[in-house]
């Protein structure tokens, strides 16, 4: 009858463990002189079921904020740690804990999202195509004009563009792809070679030709003599 009120205290425990102990105690006839046995039973049962509750309540709490503290998903050591760890803390859980862990969902969103960021990012990052604007251009002699390059590439794949001339005294290009008319008369081939990070190299090309007039010339010739020739 001391036991009163049960609570998931030590001291509530204490009753019922010193009600338990005086009830073993007794003589089989003693035993059954006790009228009120059923509200040791009870308490005994009332008890376990509150250690129950604590006990699945920390072991869910706990969990739960672990599946908190994974924060932003990111493709990183330190994201994919996090996430590891609450994924063990929830699947060591009872059936019962688990249905106290409030942001399950939230775990499962983000194993998802860093199973989808994994995958994008192992994903090969290639270039699909380069193009020029214009396959032909004109030019006449030191006049200048910039290709317009066009690479269709995942982010991140290119891992050099270099621009060439068939025949440099016809046309030069620097590495801006700006072409130069050069000091003969004729077409020189313009390639533009886009290499991606795996080694494969995709080209453009555009062909320009360099026309330069008589008296150009002869101005050239007075200026700059045979040598430029």
């Amino acid at each position: 009858g001391a036991i009163g009120t049960v609570a998931y205290t030590d001291a509530s425990k204490a009753k019922i463990d010193a009600a338990r102990d005086a009830y073993n105690a007794l003589s089989y006839k003693q035993k059954s002189l006790v009228s009120n046995y059923a509200l040791l039973t009870a308490a005994e049962t009332k008890y376990a079921e509150l250690k129950k509750a604590a006990t699945d309540k920390a072991a869910a709490d706990a969990a739960a904020a672990k599946i908190g503290a994974i924060g932003k998903v990111e493709h990183t050591p330190e994201s994919k740690t996090k996430i590891n760890e609450a994924s063990i803390a929830y699947n060591a859980l009872s059936a019962d804990q688990k249905a106290l862990v409030t942001n399950s969902d939230v775990l499962t969103a983000a194993q998802a999202e860093y199973a989808a960021l994994k995958a994008e990012a192992e994903k090969p990052k290639v270039v699909r195509s380069v193009s020029l604007a214009d396959p032909e251009e004109t030019l006449r002699f030191r006049k200048s004009v910039e290709l317009n390059l066009t690479v269709d590439a995942d982010e991140g794949a290119v891992e050099k563009i270099v621009f060439s001339s068939s025949d440099e005294k016809i046309a030069k290009v620097n590495d801006k792809g700006v072409v130069t008319g050069g000091v003969k008369n004729g077409s020189a081939v313009i390639t533009c070679t886009v290499t991606d990070k795996n080694g494969k190299p995709i080209e453009a090309t555009c062909t320009v030709t360099v026309k330069t007039q008589w008296w150009e010339w002869l101005i050239i010739i007075l200026l700059f003599g045979w040598l430029w020739y």
